[in-house]
């Protein structure tokens, strides 16, 4: 009699610890799967950060040149060359 009941606790301890088992496993693959999804939308926005970097660097390499630095300097900035005349609209 008490080996059947030290049978039977043994068997309703195992049964309880595979469940339990099998719960957090299934917990873990979710959360595995969260984790990958989070990771390759990270992927996403590291490639699209280093495009606009590498865009960036470009401007930054032509702002070195002298063309750019005298558009820059005429559109933004309303420069003019010695010996120019400016016109300004006043017709609105």
């Amino acid at each position: 009699m008490r080996k059947k009941k030290s049978s039977l606790l043994l068997k309703i301890a195992m049964i309880g610890l595979a469940a339990y088992a099998a719960v957090n496993l299934l917990r873990l693959q979710i959360d595995v799967s969260a984790r990958e999804q989070e990771n390759d939308a990270l992927h996403v926005q590291i490639e699209r950060q280093k495009r606009e970097n590498a865009i960036k660097t470009d401007a930054i390499n032509a702002a070195s040149e002298e063309a750019f630095v005298e558009n820059i300097a005429r559109t933004e900035m309303g420069w003019v060359s010695g010996g120019e005349k400016v016109f300004v609209d006043i017709s609105d």
